[in-house]
């Protein structure tokens, strides 16, 4: 008998019995959900933090098997031995990943937000381990990619394993994901606010209350496992502390948000086109591993720094060792390498690459401020910095997270006003002027369109006459408003269209109008429906999709729509709310997975 079918028997006549009565335990008594799911919180933030640390630790093993040798400096690699590691931990990196059963592909975090949207946050283990398997190979070998990816994914198998070893529903396990991404990168970066930012804005897509509040305990719990064992101290070493020079000089960091939104787009569009370059040329195979691998380590012969996820770069960077045309080359440099990476077969994240891109560039614009403008006592290590975030900014379109991470990983404060204006600038710009993600594009082009939490193509794919109300509360024009309280008292409706006698809309009443008027002493024995009726703001027929119906109840702000037979039309048909679009795509989700 082998050694896993041992582990199976073993699991099956001692693990599985005791598991099962702890999980019927849980599920049938009369535990409040609250304090169930923050428990659970804490214990997956433990678990992430010691998952990070592992994975840390055995990144570590690979690096010293493959030469890197560890100096007071950081991490180095024998130049010329990088074209032997490099290709060949790619190859080793493809080939673990081939054993999934599911996605074979490098992409962490896209994973994640997949697993989020479209399976109920079930991510499945063998296909996780895989992925970190593949992602420890490829970061120990010298691969220009980063850390985020993995350790979101150690944090985020921790939580979604729970969840389904106590077959909790989508909900709890979505909640549980999120709360194992934020522990995990929380353990891994020492920044427990931003953990909780990443999880919402980029993975779950909503800040919705209620996860706040278990995503923030797991992060917590992360941070202060992993300090126990990898310090406090912040990621990144601020020689100085850097402060806006005077109010004038926000102008200069306005074009600089400007210029990283274009070189966010830049990042996107080279990362991923190297892919499809070399997958064009060579396919997937030894191959495109060996190509990609040699080609990276002859970059990395220029220039050590490019190797790995970069973190040493920048460093020299912020301690201003490089500056310049120099580390502006750096920086596109690295571009190129982390998309040669991915696509010779390397698994891992993309948000410390960026962070160096940003930093080489910041570095870059302010250096070339300060020799147009020499009075005005600017410092381009503070553009290196804010740099860092505004790439990160516009790649990921989480400004949030990159605002915060940038604080948290430098413990710096002074330069949070242009912080927080570059990264928003260069997030529109980024959107504007490309419209993807670098998370994003890649589900776009596995056929997924997932925005907020949400699979657009689902949306695109169904209509509006499958999911309206038909026959909602509805207000004659001319109904007494005394008599409306009575009326409406148990329906589930907070909004209400009034119509006239041929069913034609003439407005929509809430509840908070309903409500206004009782103030008004005097006035509410007098008014009828159609005095505190809104103007009816939008409108959908039922051969519209569901993305362009909350599309138009997004820019209006508004939880209800009307239904009319034809567009300009005002008879009335039903009601659709946010809540009829929530179950439909549930629906879709279930019925097609």
């Amino acid at each position: 008998m082998s050694r896993r079918s041992r582990l199976k028997v073993l699991w099956r006549a001692r693990a599985r019995p005791r598991w099962r009565t702890v999980t019927r335990f849980v599920l049938e008594h009369d535990i409040e959900e609250g304090w169930l799911i923050v428990v659970f919180a804490a214990v997956i933030g433990a678990g992430a933090g010691f998952a990070v640390i592992g994975l840390y630790e055995l990144v570590d093993r690979v690096r010293e098997l493959a030469g890197w040798a560890r100096e007071e400096t950081g991490l180095s690699i024998a130049s010329f031995l990088a074209f032997l590691t490099v290709p060949l931990g790619l190859w080793v990196a493809r080939s673990i990943r081939r054993l999934s059963e599911g996605e074979p592909g490098g992409e962490m975090v896209p994973t994640l937000i997949r697993c989020s949207a479209k399976r109920g946050g079930e991510l499945p283990l063998r296909d996780a381990m895989l992925k970190l398997g593949s992602a420890v190979v490829t970061l120990g070998s010298g691969g220009s990619l980063g850390a985020e990816g993995p350790v979101a994914v150690a944090g985020a198998s921790v939580g979604s394993g729970l969840g389904q070893s106590f077959r909790f529903g989508p909900n709890r396990r979505r909640l549980l994901l999120a709360c194992g991404t934020a522990a995990g990168i929380s353990a891994a970066f020492n920044t427990p606010i931003a953990g909780v930012l990443f999880a919402l804005e980029v993975v779950m897509g909503t800040f919705a209350v209620a996860a706040l509040s278990p995503v923030v305990v797991a992060s917590v719990i992360g941070a202060v496992v992993s300090r126990q064992f990898r310090g406090a101290d912040p990621a990144f070493d601020i020689p100085s502390e850097f402060t806006l020079a005077s109010p004038s000089e926000l102008w200069l960091y306005l074009l600089l948000g400007l210029a990283c939104g274009a070189l966010a787009v830049l990042f996107v569009r080279v990362y991923y086109g190297a892919q499809d370059l070399l997958d064009r040329l060579l396919g997937q195979g030894f191959a495109a591993a060996l190509v990609a691998g040699v080609l990276v380590a002859a970059m990395g012969l220029i220039h050590p720094e490019l190797l790995g996820d970069g973190r040493q770069g920048i460093g020299l960077v912020l301690s201003a060792q490089l500056l310049g045309a120099e580390a502006l080359a750096l920086g596109l440099m690295k571009i190129l390498t982390s998309g040669l990476t991915m696509a010779g077969g390397g698994a891992g994240g993309v948000f410390t690459p960026s962070l160096f891109v940003g930093a080489a560039f910041g570095s870059f614009f302010g250096l070339t401020a300060q020799a147009v403008f020499p009075n005005t006592g600017i410092t381009p290590e503070a553009y290196a910095l804010v740099g860092m975030a505004a790439v990160v900014a516009g790649a990921t379109f989480a400004p949030l997270t990159a605002i915060i991470m940038i604080f948290e990983m430098t413990d710096d404060y002074g330069l949070i006003l242009p912080l927080m204006l570059v990264c928003v600038i260069s997030y529109l710009v980024a959107r504007r002027l490309y419209g993807q993600s670098i998370y994003s594009e890649i589900l776009v082009r596995q056929g997924d369109r997932i925005s907020h939490g949400a699979d657009r193509s689902v949306l695109e794919n169904v209509a509006v006459s499958e999911c309206y109300n038909r026959d909602p509360h509805v207000v004659l024009e001319d109904a007494p408003l005394r008599k409306l309280l009575s009326q409406l008292k148990g329906s589930r409706q907070t909004e209400f269209p009034v119509v006239n006698r041929e069913l034609e809309l003439v407005g929509m009443l809430s509840y908070q109008e309903i409500s206004n008027a009782l103030d008004e002493e005097g006035l509410f024995e007098l008014l009828i429906a159609a005095d505190l009726a809104a103007p009816v703001p939008e409108s959908v027929v039922p051969s519209e999709s569901l993305l362009e119906a909350t599309r138009k109840m997004g820019l209006r702000d508004i939880d209800y729509i009307p239904v009319v037979d034809a567009e300009g039309s005002l008879r009335l048909l039903g009601l659709l709310s946010r809540r009829d679009i929530m179950e439909a795509y549930q629906t879709h989700l279930l019925l097609h997975d």
